[in-house]
């Protein structure tokens, strides 16, 4: 870091890839010839969750994955931003090594941090609509904190109705109206306490 002192960090890279290929010795980026796939349009929405995380994670106790740097490499023809390292992982690895989520457990260190980043997030007018057990990490203090902000969208001040084609549910833990192709939605929380409420009972 720039004050000397040395982290762990995650670099998440912009490489979608069924549309994307590695060349040459850097292990380039390169679009495939045949896709319909819009790099432009695909790399804003990078940048955007990016940006999200950076606003949102460096607010104090926000219980959501700060961003660090966002830069693009010449070398390899991408993007990438920084993030730090949760050595806990996610709440699916801690399911799948068998840890007892006691009542008491999921009270203080899932359900209360959760919502606090909902809280802030849904203040800024920001919707997750992608919350599963995977894309919630534990941090040092055993707490939950949400990332993955792929498919976040932002509302405008003007409206509170805006269309959300194509965005749908793709996991088990996204609410039913997740599921309707081209639906114009009234803003609100409802997609993220689902995915919350899913989570929770899962």
């Amino acid at each position: 870091s720039s004050t000397g002192e040395e982290k762990e960090v995650v670099l998440k890279e912009f490489f979608p890839y069924e549309d994307f290929h590695r060349e040459g010795d850097d292990y380039r980026a390169v679009a495939n010839e045949i896709t319909n796939f819009d790099i432009d349009v695909e790399k804003k929405k990078f940048h955007d969750e990016a940006e999200i995380m950076q606003r949102l994670g460096n607010t104090p106790d926000s219980h959501i994955v700060p961003a660090g740097d966002i830069f693009e490499c010449k070398k390899t023809n991408t993007s990438y931003y920084v993030m730090p390292f949760y050595h806990s992982g996610s709440l699916e690895d801690l399911q799948n090594a068998g840890t007892l989520f006691t009542e008491d457990l999921v009270i203080k260190h899932v359900v209360r941090p959760l919502c606090r980043a909902l809280h802030l997030a849904h203040q800024a007018k920001v919707l997750h609509l992608d919350i599963k057990p995977e894309n919630i990490l534990v941090d040092d203090h055993g707490d939950a904190v949400l990332t993955d902000f792929g498919v976040a969208k932002q509302y405008d001040d003007e409206g509170s109705i805006l269309n959300r084609r194509g965005v749908h549910g793709t996991s088990d833990f996204a609410g039913p109206e997740m599921r309707t192709s081209g639906a114009i939605v009234r803003f609100g929380p409802q997609p993220d306490i689902f995915g919350l409420s899913a989570t929770i009972y899962n």
